[in-house]
């Protein structure tokens, strides 16, 4: 269930709870629930930030384990031609 969600049914029971205590909703109330619903929609675009952040990094991740990939095995093909170059000058200097 979603903060929104949760924040809606607090104050449905809130104002339930008025209700069958035989007070009308009061103003108070209201200013309660219209505080509740600001802060669920500032900690949902908190989360919602937070989450981009963490898709960004995630991104820089997959590519910097792309370029170390790509950089270890260019040193495996840079291995391989030297040790192929210095077979080739052991074998014709013998």
């Amino acid at each position: 269930m979603n903060r929104r969600a949760v924040a809606a049914l607090f104050a449905c029971s809130l104002i339930a709870a008025l209700a069958v205590a035989g007070e009308p909703p009061t103003e108070q109330a209201a200013a309660r629930k219209a505080a509740v619903d600001r802060k669920v929609d500032q900690q949902d675009a908190q989360v919602h930030k937070l989450q981009q952040d963490v898709a960004a990094e995630e991104a820089k991740s997959r590519a910097a384990q792309q370029r170390g990939q790509q950089q270890d095995q260019t040193i495996e093909d840079l291995r391989r031609q030297l040790k192929a170059a210095q077979a080739s000058q052991s074998g014709g200097s013998h």
